[in-house]
């Protein structure tokens, strides 16, 4: 006995044309172990993603946050030296 196996896809689904074998449409379904698991697969890379971009984003804000600190002190410490060149008087009272 032989089993005709033609296949269509429409809409993402699997469609069986001229079989002969009912335990062929079972393998065809949309819940069949692979359909779920590319399921699984999918959603578990999208919050993969989702949760590597967040600690991106954290590590960005953090650097930029601290970035912004080091040059406010840098520039404080600019500001000094330069009053410091100015007067120097001031500087040793």
């Amino acid at each position: 006995m032989t089993v005709d196996k033609t296949l269509k896809y429409q809409n993402s689904r699997c469609v069986v044309e001229n079989t002969k074998c009912a335990a062929f449409v079972e393998i065809c379904s949309p819940y069949n172990e692979f359909y779920i698991l590319q399921e699984v697969k999918a959603y578990v890379l999208r919050v993969l993603l989702i949760i590597s971009l967040s600690i991106i984003i954290a590590a960005g804000l953090y650097l930029l946050w601290k970035g912004i600190f080091r040059l406010s002190d840098w520039m404080n410490e600019m500001e000094e030296q330069r009053a410091r060149q100015r007067h120097p008087r001031g500087a040793m009272l």
